[in-house]
């Protein structure tokens, strides 16, 4: 996504990116689960949820960058980390299994090296800028919108089969991209890119909503949503780790230290929580 970004503008990128995901996920759907995708697309229930989380996840999407780009990322981190104990508590009171992922000695000791770590991360990544503003507001209601969907898209794969509701949820997110692309961006600019740029783009779309929406869904209801949400946490050591192979960017001592934490933490919730459901 950050090569693309020196290509495109993030309308532009994220339209492509969605809808060629959302494409390999419906035809994944309707080949490996034809019954489970027409049940879903004749369920009014299962229409509004999935509308619903798409809705939300775009409101989120937008809150979150504008509120970064009113206060820091070192913030914004933050913010998503103190978020976390409030899908926990969420999750646990709205669902009886995922009280068991809070029983025994991993998660008490999983949770706060995952939290510190994650902290940790935010502060070390960039030298913080604390501004006090509207942008504050906008992350921690990102952060509001973000539990609840956790707690929506967890009622869906309970009642449908996990990539069929990342395909219908993905697919209607497009119209939302589509809509700021032809505003704000530049579909054209696709004519103008190598194809090896139109490779990644393409590429990193199937690629990144079958494994990163697909499998969220599918973990989401095996594993269920405090799990998940801690293994969530992960992905910016990964992320680190990424630039510095591709990008030769930088790794502090503090960063490693705070990633070693993070992945230790998220194993052992991940590990310690109850067997669900297939």
């Amino acid at each position: 996504m950050r090569y693309l970004t020196f290509h495109f503008d993030q309308f532009t990128q994220n339209f492509y990116r969605l809808a060629t995901g959302a494409a390999c996920l419906a035809l994944l759907s309707l080949w490996r689960w034809p019954v489970e995708s027409r049940r879903l697309l004749r369920s009014r229930r299962g229409l509004v949820g999935a509308g619903l989380i798409a809705t939300g996840g775009v409101v989120a999407q937008a809150l979150y960058v504008e509120g970064v780009a009113r206060t820091s990322a070192a913030l914004a981190g933050l913010l998503f980390v103190a978020g976390l104990p409030l899908s926990v508590i969420a999750g646990a009171a709205v669902f009886a299994d995922e009280r068991g992922t809070m029983r025994g000695l991993r998660f008490y000791v999983g949770a706060p090296l995952s939290l510190a770590g994650a902290a940790g991360l935010a502060v070390v990544r960039e030298s913080p800028d604390w501004q006090y503003s509207a942008g504050v507001g906008y992350l921690l209601l990102s952060t509001v919108i973000g539990a609840g969907l956790g707690l929506l898209s967890k009622r869906m794969v309970l009642s449908h089969h996990p990539v069929c509701v990342a395909a219908l949820t993905t697919a209607l997110m497009c119209p939302f991209f589509l809509l700021g692309a032809l505003l704000w961006g530049n579909l054209g600019a696709v004519q103008q890119a190598s194809p090896m740029t139109l490779l990644i783009l393409f590429g990193s779309g199937a690629y990144g909503l079958v494994i990163g929406s697909g499998l969220y869904y599918v973990c989401l209801r095996r594993s269920g949503l405090i799990a998940t949400r801690f293994a969530e946490l992960a992905m910016p050591v990964f992320t680190a780790l990424g630039g510095y192979l591709i990008f030769r960017e930088a790794l502090t001592f503090g960063q490693v230290g705070c990633g070693i934490l993070l992945l230790a933490g998220s194993a052992l919730v991940s590990t310690g929580g109850l067997p669900r459901r297939d």
